[in-house]
């Protein structure tokens, strides 16, 4: 009878042990297998983000819908979903529209200005005794005239007569476009089922998990994914918050100062300030650009300009409006975008906050009801 009790006792940790051992051993088998499946899952992956996104904006849609028509109106999901991806559809249009095309003349005007100037230099270094020949010799080698109609063309027979060598980086190169369009497109019809059943699906996944764990991991478990989707929920949009402001006082800075394409650039960085941290650095780079195609001293202006507000934003705004969305102190705001972004890079960033928001609030409830408390805790000052 003992000899049965110990057994009880010890076999789970004993099986546990011998499972993480197993996973040592054979890691390398086992990151195969999961790369494997997560490959084959990517369009369902990729369905499921897709559909989280598109709820947001969804649930506002269904709530106006059902104020104008009524509670019982038919068709409110099936409109719902469509306005909801107008919506995205068209922003990331409007987007691409505006940033796009300067962006596209500004590289075309700095490649002119670029060879302009490096004619003149060459001209200019001809006389010197030091360098005129090899100055002279350089510039035998450039075209007399910028023609990108003469430079495609070169570069169109480059490709031909090294065809041989690069088909088979072009059929990869195909092959992943191929397979990434395939992928996107699979994934929007994912979101639309996903969306479309999304009340159906999630009785499904509370029953499984209510019928096959025990009772206290069940509702746990359920208790905590409720609170993440909600937080992921609202760090999106706080997220999206956040880029607004930053794009709009940027715009405002480069009005003040005089800076060449104000809202070319002030679109620019709020588009990219979506992506924490290095979207800040992308979009001050390409702004930057733009700006040098006109006059580099500006250039060197804005980009002083954009760290001082890109740091005023990361540690006064951006923590407030992220905690003040999660109801997270700022200090932990911070921290989890540190350490996220350090153990998993821009995906750390974006998972970090939300699951450090639904590990705060469901610790310090466990706290409150651990030790009686009936007032919140006094938090952290933001």
């Amino acid at each position: 009878m003992e000899n049965r009790e110990v057994f009880k006792k010890y076999a789970p940790m004993a099986l546990l042990i011998f499972v993480l051992v197993l996973c040592v051993k054979y890691s390398s088998e086992l990151v195969g297998v999961g790369s494997a499946v997560i490959g084959a899952m990517t369009a369902l992956l990729l369905g499921g983000v897709i559909a989280f996104i598109v709820n947001i904006p969804m649930k506002k849609y269904e709530k106006l819908y059902r104020k104008i028509l009524g509670e019982k109106a038919k068709g409110c999901r099936g409109v719902s979903v469509l306005l909801a991806f107008f919506t995205i559809v068209i922003l990331f249009l409007l987007i691409a529209g505006i940033i796009l095309p300067q962006f596209l003349d500004s590289i075309y005007s700095a490649a002119m200005a670029g060879y302009t100037q490096l004619q003149d230099l060459l001209t200019n270094l001809k006389t010197n005794q030091y360098f005129g020949q090899y100055a002279a010799s350089v510039q035998d080698l450039l075209p007399k005239k910028m023609d990108v109609s003469s430079l495609l063309n070169k570069v169109g027979g480059f490709v031909a007569t090294g065809a041989s060598g690069l088909f088979a980086s072009v059929v990869m190169s195909v092959s992943a476009l191929v397979s990434g369009v395939t992928n996107l497109v699979l994934g929007i019809m994912f979101s639309f089922y996903i969306l479309g059943n999304k009340e159906t699906l999630a009785r499904q996944f509370s029953g499984l998990i209510s019928t096959y764990l025990p009772e206290t991991w069940s509702g746990r478990i359920l208790i905590f994914v409720t609170e993440l989707g909600r937080n992921f929920g609202n760090f999106i949009v706080a997220q999206v918050t956040d880029a607004t402001i930053l794009g709009t006082l940027c715009g405002i800075g480069m009005l003040i100062l005089q800076i060449p394409y104000a809202g070319t650039c002030a679109v620019i960085v709020g588009s990219m300030a979506i992506i924490p941290v290095v979207g800040a650095v992308l979009g001050a780079l390409m702004s930057a650009v733009l700006i040098l195609t006109v006059s580099p001293v500006k250039a060197v202006i804005f980009l002083i300009f954009i760290v001082v507000l890109q740091q005023a934003d990361s540690n006064l705004l951006y923590p407030r409006v992220i905690g003040n969305s999660l109801n997270l102190p700022s200090m932990w705001v911070l921290a989890s975008v540190t350490v996220g972004g350090g153990i998993a890079g821009v995906l750390g960033m974006l998972c970090g906050v939300p699951v450090t928001a639904t590990v705060y609030k469901l610790l310090r409830e466990d706290y409150h009801r651990r030790n009686g408390i009936v007032e919140e805790l006094p938090e952290s000052p933001r």
